[in-house]
């Protein structure tokens, strides 16, 4: 057995920290050996420091290459900008020739047996990866409506081996294909927890009035996540008292910037840039926000109820929301997506119920790494038969376009 742990981000963020604590946890339980894997990871991007890289110190000791790898705009809450989006497909397309000319042959000659794809951007590989080796796809994106969208799902369906999504949501594409298994991302907040007996001393360190309901944003500052709606709500906070706003996370170009700079005028809104260790910010966080247009059942949601606070999440008339029915309103409270007043109307009623802080919500477990782990790895080397359809490729490959469906 060997494997190689494809990832399409590196950066601080949900993947790559979900991925690295997985494969950490193997390796110093001895379920794998470092010199039984390999990690790609994108050509191309910055230079690879301790700070941008959450790869960083597993590399230290397991063999890792850069490839070309492909970043499938499949997902929702990407860009709609088409020309961004033309550019990503002939991002993907060029992959895919240099999987065919160059990488599958270094693959080979590292002996690989297993790939895993750490995200459903990485989709277009499964077109060209040897057929010899197993193929395991990471859901960890809900699917967007685009026409490449439904290819995608259409080509995992068929030439994945398994499929992991991280919840019933990410899930829905993929349960008629009889090859999904949910498996939660892997989290220990135990130091979170821990410190939130201590969160005024470290709300005093961090500039933030210890008798007050924090309110956490943590993520990339842009559009993207919600950035702009959450400025409409700390505008419309001012009847709601002792509320402070923490944003953590980098901007996203030019914009982003911007934004920070708005943030930064607010006397209750704190701005952190990215950290690699968030321990202390989650334990001061009683509220962790989201503010798409969509219910996004991230990492950071998680998070913040398993390090012993509730989340406040938005929902649509799509969105199914069957999921966290039995945590609504006690460690999940959801809110009528980009609307102000129903978000203040939320934050008012957890206000009431918790007028101070929120010491502990009594979330029962604060850590599921090594069931999650071990679950990620049985999948990993579970045998299976595998039918590799060409004839799927010789349909799929023509029609690739990215136009919307209504």
């Amino acid at each position: 057995m060997k494997i190689a742990f494809i990832a399409h981000t590196t950066i601080v963020g949900g993947a790559a920290i979900s991925s690295t604590t997985v494969i950490q946890y193997l390796i110093d339980t001895g379920l794998i050996k470092p010199e039984e894997c390999i990690i790609i990871q994108n050509k191309g991007k910055k230079i690879s420091t301790e700070k941008n890289d959450v790869y960083f110190n597993l590399k230290k000791t397991i063999k890792f290459f850069e490839f070309r790898l492909p970043f499938s705009l499949v997902f929702k809450g990407g860009t709609s900008n088409f020309f961004k989006k033309v550019y990503r497909i002939y991002g993907e397309v060029i992959s895919i020739f240099y999987f065919l000319l160059i990488y599958n042959k270094i693959l080979k000659q590292e002996k690989i047996t297993i790939v895993h794809l750490n995200s459903l951007v990485l989709w277009p590989l499964l077109l060209v990866l040897p057929k010899s080796m197993k193929r395991v796809i990471h859901i960890r994106e809900i699917s967007n409506t685009s026409i490449e969208a439904r290819i995608a799902i259409l080509v995992i369906n068929h030439l994945a081996t398994d499929i992991i999504s991280i919840d019933p949501i990410t899930d829905i594409p993929f349960v008629q294909s009889r090859k999904s298994q949910i498996i939660a991302n892997p989290y220990n907040m135990t130091e979170s927890r821990r410190l939130r007996a201590f969160k005024d001393t470290i709300k005093m360190e961090l500039g933030i009035p210890p008798k007050s309901l924090v309110v956490s944003l943590f993520g990339p500052v842009g559009r993207q996540k919600g950035i702009d709606f959450l400025i409409q709500i700390i505008n419309a906070s001012t009847q709601i008292k002792n509320i402070e706003f923490l944003v953590l996370g980098t901007p996203q170009g030019v914009e982003g910037e911007k934004y920070i700079q708005l943030l930064k005028g607010y006397n209750n809104v704190k701005y952190f840039p990215e950290q690699k260790d968030t321990t202390k910010f989650y334990a001061i966080s009683d509220v962790v926000i989201r503010c798409e247009d969509y219910l996004p059942l991230g990492r950071t949601v998680w998070e913040g109820i398993f390090a012993g606070g509730i989340a406040l999440v938005p929902v649509n008339k799509k969105d199914d929301i069957s999921v966290i029915k039995d945590s609504i309103e006690k460690y999940i409270y959801t809110y009528q997506a980009l609307d102000v007043n129903s978000c203040i109307e939320m934050l008012l009623t957890i206000t009431k119920k918790y007028p101070d802080t929120i010491e502990n919500s009594g979330y029962p477990i604060s850590d599921n790494v090594a069931s999650t782990s071990e679950a990620f790895f049985r999948v990993l080397t579970s045998q299976k038969n595998d039918y590799h359809s060409f004839l799927l490729i010789l349909i799929v490959l023509p029609w690739r376009t990215d136009f919307e469906c209504p």
